[in-house]
């Protein structure tokens, strides 16, 4: 990110098994659970916290990485 903070990155459309299907279905990981926690978090900040300007540039970084 422009401003040196970093955000989890969403599960791609190519991913075999999701973090979400993992959750509920499977067998999740310590690694699992600690995205999880991860995402959790970023999404109280950006809801909670985050300024709108913030927030929008967060959006555009995450959809032009989740892009590549």
């Amino acid at each position: 990110m422009p401003d040196g903070s970093s955000w989890p990155l969403p599960d791609g459309e190519d991913d075999d098994r999701p973090l979400g299907w993992t959750l509920t279905y499977g067998t999740p990981t310590r690694e699992d659970l600690l995205r999880a926690v991860s995402i959790l978090n970023a999404y109280d900040y950006m809801t909670i916290h985050a300024t709108k300007a913030k927030r929008d540039m967060a959006c555009r970084a995450i959809r032009a990485e989740a892009s590549r």
